[in-house]
Order: C-alpha cells, then structure tokens, then sequence
C-alpha cells in the first residue's frame, strides 16, 4: 500500500513540475514576443517622419512607461494614423 502511494506522490510532483515548466515557457515566449514588438514599434515611430519630435517623445514615453497599454494603444492608433 505503502509503494503504491509513493508512486502516487512521484506522479502528482512530476505533473507539476511539467505544468509549471509549461506556464514558464509561455511566459518566456510572450517576454520575447513583447521585447520584439517593443523595438520594432519604437524603431517605427523614430523613423517616421510625419510626427513632431514632441509627438514621438509623448508616444516613446506612454509606450515606456505603460508598456503592455501603450504598444497596444500605439499600434491601434499610432499606426492606423499613419497607413
């Protein structure tokens, strides 16, 4: 009875330490996903040239210092105005 609950245990351990290695590769994968799109969103806007310089400062700010709202915000609205 003993081994049996053991082997039990041993499988409850192996699935979570497979479930958080799964969510741990999600979130390095979204890390690096982000990470791109940030510099391709901040290499886009400092190369355009129908936006002021105050205008790329407001966007390079917002976008810096809320990250996730601000290159969703930007590449809803930055963009659609410029195509």
């Amino acid at each position: 009875m003993w081994h049996k609950n053991g082997i039990e245990k041993a499988k409850i351990v192996i699935m979570q330490i497979s479930f958080s290695s799964v969510f741990f590769n999600i979130f390095i994968i979204a890390l690096l996903v982000w990470v791109v799109v940030l510099t391709v969103v901040l290499i886009t806007l400092s190369r355009r040239k129908d936006v002021a310089l105050p205008i790329k400062l407001f966007w390079s700010a917002i976008i810096v210092f809320a990250p996730f709202a601000g290159l969703l915000v930007y590449i809803i609205y930055g963009l659609k105005r410029r195509l």
